[in-house]
């Protein structure tokens, strides 16, 4: 390796690293300003690099948005997995996804806001659709194995992403008990195993 190729290889390096730390700033942004508040000045602040570094490494709002959210789902389908890794044979689907949605709404909370919006701003542009439905695929694949088959999974899915907003949006502390009935009630529907 030559010395122009080890400068070359840092530079890409340091360049990655700054376009992670504006990736994770875009998403304190929202957590904290909400969509509308994420300026790629906001986010140069929150990540503690010059404006230039923002908008030399995404050039639009929307590059922004796609790189929060593509970290995003990054971070919770590794949230995900490391959950499923919890789950052992025979232990039971519906009291695993209760407590699943419960920590995304209380120990995930704040990240779990600014993921959502992230992820609806797919709704407005469709350049970030591949990467909230990528998102919602690999959820799927998550589940797949403990529902049987892959469309009981996306229902799964689906109802869980439903009742995470629901009790985001209704900021009390969730009811695990009434929580876990429906949980039942919905693995059994499907089959779960």
């Amino acid at each position: 390796m030559t010395d122009t190729d080890v400068t070359t290889d840092g530079r890409v390096a340091r360049g990655q690293e700054r376009r992670d730390e504006i990736a994770r700033a875009v998403i304190d942004v929202v957590a904290e300003h909400g969509g509308r508040g994420l300026t790629h000045r906001k986010v140069a602040e929150a990540a503690g690099v010059p404006l230039g570094s923002t908008t030399y490494h995404f050039e639009t709002l929307d590059d922004l948005i796609m790189a929060g959210l593509e970290l995003a789902a990054d971070r919770n389908l590794a949230m995900m997995r490391r959950a499923a890794e919890r789950l052992e044979p025979g232990d039971d689907v519906a009291s695993w996804l209760t407590d699943l949605v419960i920590e995304m709404v209380t120990t995930w909370r704040e990240s779990n806001i600014s993921e959502r919006e992230l992820y609806l701003e797919a709704i407005r542009s469709p350049a970030l659709r591949p990467a909230a439905t990528r998102w919602d695929d690999e959820f799927v694949d998550i589940l797949e194995e403990h529902f049987g088959d892959r469309e009981a999974a996306r229902l799964a899915c689906w109802a869980l992403d439903g009742l995470a907003v629901t009790l985001l949006i209704a900021g009390t502390p969730p009811d695990r008990e009434h929580i876990l009935r429906q949980m039942t009630r919905l693995c059994t529907s499907l089959g779960a195993t």
